[in-house]
């Protein structure tokens, strides 16, 4: 089982995109941008707003990201592509 930790305010990251291997995060942590998650190979656990999240391969997960969350498992080779928007953009 993961260990949860406090999580940190940290900055926006403003409309980035960027793919990669997805790897556990050390502590859950909020910014003030809308996220988007698109697994392209493997699965991801979140622990989101106080509950466990499974996103699964072929699918997509949009949330607001200052709601604290952390990646808490991602097994080897799990391939993700990540796109934060400011939240204005949205509203």
């Amino acid at each position: 089982m993961a260990k949860l930790v406090s999580h940190h305010n940290q900055p926006a990251f403003g409309f980035r995109v960027w793919r990669g291997m997805a790897a556990r995060m050390a502590a859950a942590h909020a910014h003030t941008d809308v996220e988007l998650n698109c697994v392209w190979r493997g699965e991801l656990r979140y622990f989101f707003g106080g509950r466990f999240v499974r996103v699964m391969s072929g699918t997509v997960a949009l949330f607001w990201a200052g709601i604290p969350h952390q990646l808490v498992v991602a097994p080897p080779r799990t391939e993700i592509v990540w796109v934060t928007l400011p939240l204005a953009w949205v509203m």
